[in-house]
């Protein structure tokens, strides 16, 4: 006989009185299944979760457990009747979770625990973290002469469909997540690079002027006598010449920075390298090219400055002229 649909008051205490009972028509054979519907296939009831489809997809309250059932053969409340043997009150859900999500209630990932056919319908159970309540479910259905799909019925397919493509998104919103990661590193890199090599610019510009300034010394110190009228040595001269020897140490000095500086670029521009063949291209147009050969022209320039070492020879110029002062025998 056809069963009538029953009010969602009804529902609820036949739920609750069933919880002590044993599985039904869900844990009966499938020829029991199809004896009690007298041969017909009738029309999902008014709890159906799928109307459109005619699938009854259900939940359970308290439990991250879900069962849908394809191509019913008996109502969706009658489903929500033998399920209720569980232990648990069942109702009908909009749609099932995506495999590899979040449970509701306890954060676990849900996963296929069976999918089953009787030959006409299909019976597919997702749980979370132990899956306790499907593995109950799915045995007793198979000790009732359910067995496991040859190819994943309808519901299974479209849940690993909606797997693929969840898993798909969030391969998509990793990449682009990283993608922009790695731009945000890029362009730090490449300010930090610009700021390394606006450092050096600035050390080479002093040791430029340093270094002008030693030669210029130098030059005024040539043109000074090295022994006074009576033959004794100039002190003028002598202090001048230390003054230069002087000159010749704030050169050594911006020597030893421009090897920091150059220290610096080289590792600056080995981020940028680095973060650009993690990036795969040239991202930015030339903009980080041309930085990139700002700053080795910036290293080559501090590099011939640093090897000509004007210190020790602006050095060796003023103990010269000392040497000589010395040399006066009064």
């Amino acid at each position: 006989m056809n069963l009538k649909p029953l009010t969602c008051t009804a529902i609820a205490a036949v739920a609750a009185a069933a919880v002590t009972l044993a599985l039904t028509a869900c844990t009966s054979s499938p020829a029991a299944s199809t004896a009690a519907n007298t041969g017909t296939s009738p029309a999902p009831g008014p709890s159906a979760a799928n109307p459109d489809s005619g699938d009854c997809l259900l939940g359970a309250n308290g439990a991250d457990v879900e069962a849908g059932i394809a191509n019913p053969t008996v109502s969706c409340n009658q489903w929500i009747r033998n399920l209720a043997g569980t232990g648990l009150v069942w109702y009908p859900i909009s749609q099932m979770a995506d495999p590899g999500s979040s449970g509701s209630t306890d954060q676990e990932t849900m996963g296929q625990a069976c999918d089953l056919t009787d030959g006409t319908q299909e019976l597919y159970v997702e749980d979370a973290g132990g899956q306790m309540y499907g593995d109950s479910i799915c045995s007793q259905e198979e000790q009732n002469g359910w067995t496991p799909e040859g190819s994943p019925g309808p519901l299974a397919a479209q849940a690993q469909q909606a797997a693929r493509q969840q898993t798909q998104q969030q391969a998509s919103a990793s990449a682009a997540a990283q993608a922009q990661q790695d731009q945000a590193a890029l362009s730090h890199d490449d300010q930090a690079l610009d700021s390394d090599v606006s450092a050096l610019d600035n050390d080479l510009s002093t040791w430029s002027s340093d270094v002008a300034t030693a030669n210029s010394d130098y030059q005024s110190l040539l043109s000074e006598p090295v022994c006074q009228s009576d033959g004794s040595s100039d002190q003028n001269t002598y202090d001048d010449a230390q003054n230069v020897y002087d000159d010749a140490q704030s050169v050594y000095d911006d020597q030893s920075a421009l090897s920091n500086d150059i220290s610096s670029v080289r590792a600056a521009m080995s981020a940028v390298n680095s973060d650009l063949a993690q990036i795969g291209g040239t991202q930015g147009g030339t903009t980080y090219a041309n930085d990139l050969a700002t700053a080795q022209a910036a290293v080559s320039k501090a590099r011939a400055a640093v090897s000509a070492d004007d210190s020790s020879k602006i050095q060796s110029e003023a103990e010269a002229v000392q040497a000589k002062v010395n040399d006066c025998t009064g």
